[in-house]
Protein backbone atom coordinates (compact mmCIF):
# COMPACT_ATOMS: atom_id res chain seq x y z
CA UNK A 1 0.00 0.00 0.00
CA UNK A 2 1.48 3.46 -0.98
CA UNK A 3 2.86 5.47 2.12
CA UNK A 4 1.29 8.66 1.13
CA UNK A 5 -1.93 7.26 1.46
CA UNK A 6 -3.83 9.44 4.11
CA UNK A 7 -4.68 6.07 6.77
CA UNK A 8 -1.02 4.37 5.89
CA UNK A 9 -0.02 1.92 8.74
CA UNK A 10 3.05 4.43 9.20
CA UNK A 11 1.27 7.61 9.51
CA UNK A 12 -1.81 6.39 11.98
CA UNK A 13 0.95 4.86 14.31
CA UNK A 14 2.37 8.29 14.27
CA UNK A 15 -1.00 10.14 15.08
CA UNK A 16 -0.94 7.81 17.94
CA UNK A 17 2.24 8.46 19.28
CA UNK A 18 1.26 12.06 18.82
CA UNK A 19 -2.14 11.76 20.76
CA UNK A 20 -0.32 9.76 23.49
CA UNK A 21 2.69 12.40 24.19
CA UNK A 22 0.13 15.10 24.27
CA UNK A 23 -2.33 13.61 26.37
CA UNK A 24 0.99 13.27 28.73
CA UNK A 25 2.14 16.69 28.56
CA UNK A 26 -0.74 18.18 29.24
CA UNK A 27 -1.50 16.15 32.79
CA UNK A 28 2.11 16.89 33.80
CA UNK A 29 1.47 20.49 32.82
CA UNK A 30 -1.92 20.60 34.79
CA UNK A 31 -0.24 19.07 38.14
CA UNK A 32 2.14 20.70 38.03
CA UNK A 33 0.17 24.51 37.08
CA UNK A 34 -1.59 22.70 40.64
CA UNK A 35 1.60 22.19 42.52
CA UNK A 36 2.57 26.00 41.80
CA UNK A 37 -0.83 27.64 42.80
CA UNK A 38 -1.86 25.43 45.63
CA UNK A 39 0.84 22.96 46.42
CA UNK A 40 1.55 24.23 49.93
CA UNK A 41 -1.74 24.30 51.11
CA UNK A 42 -2.72 20.65 49.75
CA UNK A 43 0.59 19.46 51.20
CA UNK A 44 -0.19 20.86 54.91
CA UNK A 45 -3.23 19.43 54.62
CA UNK A 46 -2.38 16.09 54.20
CA UNK A 47 -0.15 16.37 56.75
CA UNK A 48 -2.59 16.76 59.12
CA UNK A 49 -4.22 13.07 58.14
CA UNK A 50 -3.12 10.41 60.17
CA UNK A 51 -0.96 7.39 58.72
CA UNK A 52 -3.34 4.90 59.47
CA UNK A 53 -6.24 7.11 58.23
CA UNK A 54 -4.52 7.38 54.48
CA UNK A 55 -3.49 3.72 54.83
CA UNK A 56 -7.32 3.19 54.74
CA UNK A 57 -8.59 4.69 52.41
CA UNK A 58 -5.86 3.63 50.36
CA UNK A 59 -6.94 0.05 51.29
CA UNK A 60 -10.52 1.12 50.52
CA UNK A 61 -9.54 2.77 47.17
CA UNK A 62 -7.83 -0.32 45.81
CA UNK A 63 -11.55 -2.59 47.08
CA UNK A 64 -13.29 0.12 45.10
CA UNK A 65 -11.87 0.27 41.67
CA UNK A 66 -11.09 -3.37 41.81
CA UNK A 67 -14.63 -4.71 42.16
CA UNK A 68 -15.53 -1.70 39.38
CA UNK A 69 -12.73 -3.43 36.87
CA UNK A 70 -14.45 -7.14 38.25
CA UNK A 71 -17.63 -5.86 36.81
CA UNK A 72 -16.42 -4.40 33.50
CA UNK A 73 -14.93 -7.30 32.83
CA UNK A 74 -18.37 -9.49 34.34
CA UNK A 75 -19.95 -7.11 31.66
CA UNK A 76 -17.52 -7.81 29.12
CA UNK A 77 -17.73 -11.68 29.19
CA UNK A 78 -21.88 -11.13 29.01
CA UNK A 79 -21.92 -8.72 25.53
CA UNK A 80 -19.64 -11.48 24.34
CA UNK A 81 -16.47 -9.41 24.09
CA UNK A 82 -13.40 -11.72 24.75
CA UNK A 83 -10.91 -9.91 26.60
CA UNK A 84 -8.69 -11.42 29.24
CA UNK A 85 -9.20 -9.98 33.22
CA UNK A 86 -5.23 -8.79 32.83
CA UNK A 87 -5.85 -6.97 29.89
CA UNK A 88 -9.30 -5.35 31.63
CA UNK A 89 -7.49 -4.34 34.55
CA UNK A 90 -4.75 -2.46 32.08
CA UNK A 91 -7.43 -1.01 30.05
CA UNK A 92 -9.76 -0.01 33.02
CA UNK A 93 -7.28 1.99 34.83
CA UNK A 94 -5.63 3.55 31.97
CA UNK A 95 -9.04 5.07 31.09
CA UNK A 96 -8.89 6.86 34.44
CA UNK A 97 -5.62 8.94 33.01
CA UNK A 98 -8.67 10.77 31.16
CA UNK A 99 -10.92 11.22 33.99
CA UNK A 100 -10.20 15.37 33.51
CA UNK A 101 -12.07 15.44 30.09
CA UNK A 102 -15.29 17.19 29.87
CA UNK A 103 -18.15 14.92 31.35
CA UNK A 104 -15.63 12.37 31.67
CA UNK A 105 -15.75 11.26 28.19
CA UNK A 106 -12.44 10.65 28.20
CA UNK A 107 -12.89 7.31 29.55
CA UNK A 108 -13.61 6.20 26.04
CA UNK A 109 -10.02 5.59 25.70
CA UNK A 110 -11.04 1.85 27.18
CA UNK A 111 -12.74 0.67 23.85
CA UNK A 112 -10.29 2.54 21.39
CA UNK A 113 -7.22 0.13 23.17
CA UNK A 114 -9.59 -2.91 23.20
CA UNK A 115 -10.36 -2.32 20.06
CA UNK A 116 -6.62 -1.65 18.29
CA UNK A 117 -5.39 -4.85 20.31
CA UNK A 118 -8.75 -7.22 20.22
CA UNK A 119 -10.51 -5.69 17.01
CA UNK A 120 -13.73 -5.57 18.71
CA UNK A 121 -16.08 -3.26 16.83
CA UNK A 122 -17.42 -0.03 18.81
CA UNK A 123 -21.02 -0.59 18.96
CA UNK A 124 -20.76 -3.67 20.56
CA UNK A 125 -18.37 -2.24 23.51
CA UNK A 126 -20.57 1.14 23.77
CA UNK A 127 -23.11 -0.57 26.19
CA UNK A 128 -19.94 -1.10 28.42
CA UNK A 129 -19.57 1.93 28.49
CA UNK A 130 -23.08 3.53 29.24
CA UNK A 131 -23.55 0.17 31.30
CA UNK A 132 -20.26 1.51 33.75
CA UNK A 133 -21.80 5.05 33.77
CA UNK A 134 -25.68 3.65 34.87
CA UNK A 135 -24.21 1.75 37.78
CA UNK A 136 -22.26 4.57 39.21
CA UNK A 137 -24.90 6.68 38.32
CA UNK A 138 -27.42 4.23 40.69
CA UNK A 139 -24.56 4.15 43.26
CA UNK A 140 -24.36 7.73 44.05
CA UNK A 141 -28.22 8.31 43.82
CA UNK A 142 -28.55 5.29 46.40
CA UNK A 143 -26.15 7.43 48.53
CA UNK A 144 -28.42 10.47 48.10
CA UNK A 145 -31.37 9.02 49.04
CA UNK A 146 -29.74 7.46 52.38
CA UNK A 147 -29.16 10.69 53.06
CA UNK A 148 -32.41 12.53 52.53
CA UNK A 149 -33.81 9.82 54.48
CA UNK A 150 -32.61 11.86 56.99
CA UNK A 151 -35.28 14.58 56.65
CA UNK A 152 -38.48 13.63 57.28
CA UNK A 153 -40.36 16.38 54.99
CA UNK A 154 -38.19 14.63 52.07
CA UNK A 155 -38.77 10.98 52.65
CA UNK A 156 -42.11 11.24 50.32
CA UNK A 157 -39.47 12.35 47.67
CA UNK A 158 -36.85 10.08 47.98
CA UNK A 159 -39.58 6.90 48.18
CA UNK A 160 -40.46 7.90 44.62
CA UNK A 161 -36.69 8.33 43.56
CA UNK A 162 -36.38 4.61 45.01
CA UNK A 163 -38.85 3.35 42.94
CA UNK A 164 -37.49 5.07 39.63
CA UNK A 165 -34.26 3.40 40.54
CA UNK A 166 -35.04 -0.15 41.12
CA UNK A 167 -37.84 -0.24 37.93
CA UNK A 168 -34.70 1.40 36.12
CA UNK A 169 -32.68 -1.34 37.45
CA UNK A 170 -35.02 -3.93 36.71
CA UNK A 171 -35.25 -2.81 33.02
CA UNK A 172 -31.06 -2.88 32.98
CA UNK A 173 -30.72 -6.61 34.41
CA UNK A 174 -33.66 -8.11 32.52
CA UNK A 175 -34.70 -6.02 29.49
CA UNK A 176 -36.46 -8.99 27.25
CA UNK A 177 -39.84 -7.33 28.57
CA UNK A 178 -38.60 -4.01 26.80
CA UNK A 179 -38.05 -5.51 23.25
CA UNK A 180 -41.48 -7.22 23.52
CA UNK A 181 -43.27 -3.64 24.35
CA UNK A 182 -41.31 -2.02 21.37
CA UNK A 183 -41.93 -5.35 19.39
CA UNK A 184 -45.52 -4.47 19.97
CA UNK A 185 -45.96 -0.93 19.38
CA UNK A 186 -43.83 -1.30 16.06
CA UNK A 187 -46.74 -4.43 15.23
CA UNK A 188 -49.10 -1.91 16.39
CA UNK A 189 -47.98 1.43 14.68
CA UNK A 190 -46.19 0.22 11.60
CA UNK A 191 -43.60 2.67 9.74
CA UNK A 192 -45.21 5.86 11.17
CA UNK A 193 -42.40 6.28 13.77
CA UNK A 194 -39.90 3.96 12.39
CA UNK A 195 -37.04 6.65 12.82
CA UNK A 196 -38.04 6.40 16.80
CA UNK A 197 -38.03 3.34 17.39
CA UNK A 198 -35.46 2.21 15.53
CA UNK A 199 -33.31 4.93 17.91
CA UNK A 200 -35.03 2.69 20.83
CA UNK A 201 -33.66 -0.38 19.56
CA UNK A 202 -29.72 1.05 19.20
CA UNK A 203 -29.81 1.75 22.62
CA UNK A 204 -30.68 -1.60 24.05
CA UNK A 205 -28.77 -3.50 21.08
CA UNK A 206 -25.73 -5.76 22.16
CA UNK A 207 -28.24 -6.86 25.66
CA UNK A 208 -28.53 -10.91 25.56
CA UNK A 209 -31.86 -10.93 25.29
CA UNK A 210 -32.65 -12.79 22.40
CA UNK A 211 -35.45 -15.04 23.30
CA UNK A 212 -38.48 -12.08 22.43
CA UNK A 213 -37.14 -11.12 19.28
CA UNK A 214 -36.11 -14.94 17.84
CA UNK A 215 -40.10 -15.62 19.02
CA UNK A 216 -40.99 -12.12 17.11
CA UNK A 217 -38.88 -13.38 13.94
CA UNK A 218 -41.15 -16.28 13.76
CA UNK A 219 -44.34 -15.95 14.67
CA UNK A 220 -44.91 -12.12 15.11
CA UNK A 221 -46.55 -9.54 12.71
CA UNK A 222 -45.41 -8.44 9.28
CA UNK A 223 -43.81 -4.93 11.06
CA UNK A 224 -43.00 -7.21 14.03
CA UNK A 225 -41.19 -9.64 11.98
CA UNK A 226 -38.97 -7.36 9.40
CA UNK A 227 -37.93 -5.35 13.22
CA UNK A 228 -37.39 -8.28 15.11
CA UNK A 229 -35.35 -9.57 11.77
CA UNK A 230 -33.72 -6.35 11.47
CA UNK A 231 -32.30 -6.34 15.39
CA UNK A 232 -30.79 -9.71 15.37
CA UNK A 233 -29.09 -7.97 12.30
CA UNK A 234 -27.95 -5.20 14.64
CA UNK A 235 -26.87 -7.18 17.45
CA UNK A 236 -25.49 -9.70 15.66
CA UNK A 237 -25.17 -13.02 17.35
CA UNK A 238 -24.35 -16.00 15.55
CA UNK A 239 -27.34 -17.84 17.49
CA UNK A 240 -29.75 -15.63 15.45
CA UNK A 241 -28.01 -16.46 12.02
CA UNK A 242 -30.55 -19.55 11.25
CA UNK A 243 -33.32 -17.58 11.74
CA UNK A 244 -32.74 -14.67 9.60
CA UNK A 245 -31.57 -17.10 6.73
CA UNK A 246 -35.27 -18.55 7.04
CA UNK A 247 -36.66 -15.26 6.64
CA UNK A 248 -35.51 -14.71 3.46
CA UNK A 249 -37.95 -17.33 2.80
CA UNK A 250 -41.09 -15.24 4.62
CA UNK A 251 -44.20 -14.16 2.38
CA UNK A 252 -43.91 -10.48 3.07
CA UNK A 253 -40.86 -8.42 0.68
CA UNK A 254 -40.86 -6.31 4.18
CA UNK A 255 -39.30 -9.21 5.98
CA UNK A 256 -37.12 -10.39 3.26
CA UNK A 257 -35.59 -7.02 2.27
CA UNK A 258 -35.09 -6.68 6.53
CA UNK A 259 -33.45 -9.99 5.94
CA UNK A 260 -30.82 -9.46 3.33
CA UNK A 261 -29.70 -6.40 5.10
CA UNK A 262 -29.09 -8.20 8.40
CA UNK A 263 -26.94 -10.67 6.94
CA UNK A 264 -24.33 -7.73 5.95
CA UNK A 265 -23.84 -8.02 9.50
CA UNK A 266 -23.02 -11.64 10.01
CA UNK A 267 -20.53 -11.23 7.45
CA UNK A 268 -20.99 -15.27 6.91
CA UNK A 269 -18.99 -16.41 3.59
CA UNK A 270 -21.77 -18.97 3.28
CA UNK A 271 -24.77 -16.87 3.07
CA UNK A 272 -23.28 -15.65 -0.49
CA UNK A 273 -25.26 -17.74 -2.52
CA UNK A 274 -28.69 -17.05 -0.63
CA UNK A 275 -27.89 -13.34 -1.70
CA UNK A 276 -27.48 -14.14 -5.39
CA UNK A 277 -30.79 -15.81 -5.51
CA UNK A 278 -32.20 -12.94 -3.30
CA UNK A 279 -31.56 -11.31 -7.21
CA UNK A 280 -33.79 -12.79 -8.61
CA UNK A 281 -36.68 -12.44 -5.97
CA UNK A 282 -40.31 -11.04 -7.33
CA UNK A 283 -39.99 -7.91 -5.11
CA UNK A 284 -37.43 -4.97 -6.46
CA UNK A 285 -37.33 -3.76 -3.13
CA UNK A 286 -35.34 -7.26 -2.30
CA UNK A 287 -33.36 -7.53 -5.19
CA UNK A 288 -31.98 -4.17 -4.88
CA UNK A 289 -31.20 -4.86 -0.92
CA UNK A 290 -29.33 -7.95 -2.00
CA UNK A 291 -26.96 -6.38 -4.71
CA UNK A 292 -26.09 -3.70 -1.81
CA UNK A 293 -25.09 -6.43 0.41
CA UNK A 294 -23.16 -8.87 -2.05
CA UNK A 295 -20.98 -5.37 -2.57
CA UNK A 296 -20.16 -5.28 1.20
CA UNK A 297 -19.52 -9.37 1.12
CA UNK A 298 -16.60 -8.54 -1.97
CA UNK A 299 -16.95 -12.16 -3.66
CA UNK A 300 -15.95 -12.38 -6.88
CA UNK A 301 -18.76 -15.11 -7.01
CA UNK A 302 -20.93 -12.37 -7.16
CA UNK A 303 -20.17 -10.90 -10.06
CA UNK A 304 -21.95 -12.33 -12.96
CA UNK A 305 -24.92 -12.58 -11.25
CA UNK A 306 -24.55 -8.99 -10.62
CA UNK A 307 -23.96 -7.75 -13.87
CA UNK A 308 -26.62 -10.12 -14.86
CA UNK A 309 -29.04 -8.69 -12.14
CA UNK A 310 -27.83 -4.84 -14.10
CA UNK A 311 -28.61 -6.30 -17.79
CA UNK A 312 -32.09 -6.95 -16.81
CA UNK A 313 -32.94 -4.41 -14.14
CA UNK A 314 -34.34 -0.71 -14.29
CA UNK A 315 -32.54 2.38 -13.20
CA UNK A 316 -32.30 1.85 -9.26
CA UNK A 317 -31.35 -1.53 -10.04
CA UNK A 318 -28.97 -0.54 -11.99
CA UNK A 319 -27.32 1.95 -9.64
CA UNK A 320 -27.56 -0.82 -7.22
CA UNK A 321 -25.60 -3.21 -9.15
CA UNK A 322 -22.76 -0.65 -10.13
CA UNK A 323 -22.05 0.18 -6.49
CA UNK A 324 -21.54 -3.04 -5.79
CA UNK A 325 -19.64 -4.08 -8.52
CA UNK A 326 -17.28 -0.95 -7.91
CA UNK A 327 -17.02 -2.30 -4.26
CA UNK A 328 -15.79 -5.98 -5.51
CA UNK A 329 -13.64 -4.07 -7.42
CA UNK A 330 -13.56 -7.67 -10.09
CA UNK A 331 -11.38 -6.25 -13.62
CA UNK A 332 -14.68 -8.58 -15.36
CA UNK A 333 -17.07 -5.92 -14.56
CA UNK A 334 -14.63 -2.92 -16.03
CA UNK A 335 -16.49 -3.20 -19.53
CA UNK A 336 -20.13 -2.76 -17.97
CA UNK A 337 -19.20 -0.05 -15.68
CA UNK A 338 -17.13 1.91 -18.30
CA UNK A 339 -20.45 1.49 -20.86
CA UNK A 340 -22.69 2.96 -18.07
CA UNK A 341 -20.89 5.91 -18.37
CA UNK A 342 -22.86 6.37 -21.49
CA UNK A 343 -26.70 5.81 -19.79
CA UNK A 344 -29.17 8.17 -20.62
CA UNK A 345 -30.32 8.04 -16.79
CA UNK A 346 -27.91 10.50 -15.14
CA UNK A 347 -27.94 8.51 -11.35
CA UNK A 348 -27.24 5.53 -13.63
CA UNK A 349 -24.14 7.49 -15.21
CA UNK A 350 -23.07 8.87 -11.63
CA UNK A 351 -22.95 5.25 -10.49
CA UNK A 352 -20.72 4.20 -12.94
CA UNK A 353 -17.77 7.15 -11.98
CA UNK A 354 -17.95 6.09 -8.57
CA UNK A 355 -17.73 2.56 -9.27
CA UNK A 356 -14.81 3.22 -11.52
CA UNK A 357 -13.38 5.58 -8.98
CA UNK A 358 -13.05 2.39 -6.67
CA UNK A 359 -11.52 0.28 -8.96
CA UNK A 360 -8.69 2.64 -9.84
CA UNK A 361 -8.50 3.05 -5.67
CA UNK A 362 -8.34 -0.98 -5.28
CA UNK A 363 -5.21 -0.49 -8.83
CA UNK A 364 -3.35 2.20 -6.78
CA UNK A 365 -3.32 0.88 -3.01
CA UNK A 366 -3.34 -2.70 -3.04
CA UNK A 367 0.08 -3.19 -4.43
Amino acid sequence: MSANWPFAVGRLRRLEYGVVLTAVLFVALSVLVAMLIGGAEVLAAIRRISAATLLWLFVLSLVNYGLRVLRWHRLSKRLGIAVPFGRTLLYYVAGFSMTATPGRVGEALRLWMAKRAHGHRYDRMVPLLVADRLFDMLSIVLLGLAGAAAFPQQRWMAILILISVIAATVALAWPGWILRLLLWVFGAVGRRFGRFLASLRRSIRGTTALDPLLEAARRGTIFARAYAVSTLGCIGDRRALPVVIDALSDASPMVRRSATTSLMHFQEPSTVPLLIRALEDSASEVCRSAASVLGCFHSADAVIPLMAYYERGDREAKVAALCALGHIGDPRSLPLARAALLDKVRKVRDAAKSALANYDFKRRHEC
